[in-house]
């Protein structure tokens, strides 16, 4: 199968360079040298983001969230030729750069910028440049052959042969390691293109043997052959990790391997990592070694890729880290003490209830039991803050907890939760946040849905010919709270449209757009 890495290059022809150029304010020329940092970096990114199912699963959403179908060159062209299209393109760039790299986006992009000889600012627009044009081929070959998450995920590891060699010191950076025959090419590669002061290579001659038996040597340390036991045995309890920098190799419980993965300390004492193993979300087991947290709250390894982003996870009544639909990540008693802490203050005073609003106002716990009064608090950033300052705890949209996987139930289970609330049987819900409905930004079409929710609520309002629901929409995607008002209205208005195409009734369904809150679409009873 093709690489991604000639998919991008074959849309790179002379008319798209000349068309690309005057685009972007650079000169041609000297865009071909540049464009073999980038891409490979791209695409670096999307195979670090892709390494799990779940990572690839994002990419997939990604895709789908951004409307990226494959492109060709007369497409590109066409793009190129309209100012506003290429505009457009550059900032869809700008956000999928943003998407691919998360928060390690400006120290990957300079380190990328610094291999060329652009300056920053026609650095970046090249890489805005490049960007779609890989999501987009990329896009292409999983709508072609119908991909999930799991094909992605290998198809992407695949590539990493593809672009091996092409980046030399920024594998651990980029959040995949690279091997000891890879670095040694890199070293060789970058010697003979030194300087020569002799026509002759000069000094640079006697250095090379030197590196590449360097290079022999550490993988027959490394695999045992020289050196004896390649395990060191060890005597402290904590996992020492600063500035992305692990005290440890490929780490196991209770014993260090001599690898790659950070710097191994010198010191007088050896350390020993705290395995962290979780349960079981979306098909990935999460199993942390050598983890922290970074300035940004999400728990990262030790090379600073992200394991589970700071908006994902929160704590359960028994100090379980979850995700937000209550699926254990990592249990209570494999959670060591100095990242608990951490992660603990993160969240804020009530770190392990999910706090909430009532009818009133007032900030509740799971309970119902008022912890604030209304205008006692406020909300920013996604967390309730008292009047002082001190963070409460996060704002978790309301998650109906006799469905907690909604997108994973059976349309029978969604159907019998929708009859019991319309007939308000005693102890049902009378409201419930669509769980998987999102919408193109500032639009109202359907990007995503749960298609066990919508025909689920349609059966039983089918089933119930008197019952009524009420379709609710909040949105912050649009330009100020009037707008907000329209934009929520009209994604409601299809939702209620949708059932109707599924044969209720008109007259059962009510909408509204609330305005301004976090996105979601809610479905209440009817008083």
């Amino acid at each position: 199968m093709t690489t991604l890495l000639d998919s991008a290059k074959s849309m790179l022809t002379d008319a798209v360079m000349d068309k690309a150029s005057s685009l972007l304010g650079l000169e041609s020329s000297g865009m071909g040298s540049a464009i073999s940092k980038f891409l490979p970096g791209i695409i670096g990114g999307l195979i670090s983001k892709g390494n799990t199912e779940a990572g690839a699963s994002s990419i997939l959403d990604m895709i789908k969230n951004k409307g990226l179908t494959d492109l060709g060159v007369d497409d590109l062209m066409g793009v190129l030729g309209d100012p506003n299209k290429g505009k457009s393109m550059l900032d869809q760039g700008g956000d999928l750069l943003g998407m691919i790299f998360g928060n390690n986006q400006g120290g990957i992009l300079d380190k990328l910028i610094g291999m060329t000889g652009l300056k920053k600012a026609g650095g970046s627009m090249l890489l805005k440049f490049l960007a779609p044009i890989v999501l987009r081929k990329l896009a292409g070959m999983v709508t072609k052959n119908g991909w999930g998450a799991k094909k992605l995920s290998s198809y992407l590891g695949e590539q990493k042969s593809s672009i091996s060699g092409m980046l030399p010191g920024m594998s651990g950076l980029m959040g995949f390691a690279e091997s000891a025959g890879s670095k040694a090419t890199a070293a060789a590669a970058a010697v003979t293109s030194g300087d020569d002061d002799n026509g002759g290579g000069g000094w640079w001659k006697w250095l090379l043997p030197l590196l590449l038996l360097g290079a022999i040597l550490f993988g027959l340390f490394k695999s045992g052959i020289l050196g004896g036991d390649k395990t060191m045995d060890t005597t402290t309890e904590d996992t020492t990790i600063t500035n992305g920098d692990a005290t440890t190799g490929d780490a196991t419980t209770g014993d260090v391997t001599t690898g790659t993965a950070g710097e191994l300390s010198t010191g007088e004492s050896t350390t020993t990592t705290t395995d962290m193993k979780g349960g079981s979300t979306d098909g990935m087991t999460i199993d942390f070694s050598n983890s922290m947290m970074n300035d940004n709250g999400d728990i990262v390894d030790a090379e600073g890729k992200v394991l589970v982003s700071s908006a994902d996870y929160s704590f359960d009544a028994n100090g379980n880290l979850v995700d937000m639909n209550g699926r254990i990540l990592v249990e209570a008693a494999s959670i060591p003490g100095t990242l608990l802490s951490r992660l603990k203050s993160f969240l804020g005073k009530y770190s392990g209830i999910r706090l909430s609003e009532n009818e009133t106002g007032d900030l509740v716990d799971a309970d119902g039991n008022v912890i604030y009064k209304a205008g006692e608090f406020e909300k920013k950033g996604g967390f309730y803050y008292d009047k002082d300052g001190n963070k409460l705890g996060r704002i978790w949209a309301k998650i109906v907890e006799a469905v907690k996987d909604a997108a994973a139930t059976t349309k029978e289970a969604m159907t019998s939760f929708f009859d019991a609330m319309i007939k308000k049987t005693e102890g049902a819900k009378t409201e419930y946040p669509l769980s998987n409905i999102t919408f193109n930004e500032e639009g109202n079409r359907i990007t995503n849905f749960s298609k066990n929710e919508i025909e689920g609520l349609a059966a039983a309002l089918q089933a119930n010919a008197d019952g009524k629901i009420v379709v609710r929409g909040y949105t912050n995607d649009g330009a100020s709270d009037k707008e907000n008002t329209k934009l929520s209205k009209a994604r409601a208005n299809v939702v209620h449209d949708m059932l109707v195409t599924l044969g209720v009734k008109d007259s059962q369904i009510s909408f509204k757009g609330m305005g301004s809150g976090d996105n979601r679409i809610e479905v209440t009873s009817n008083d």
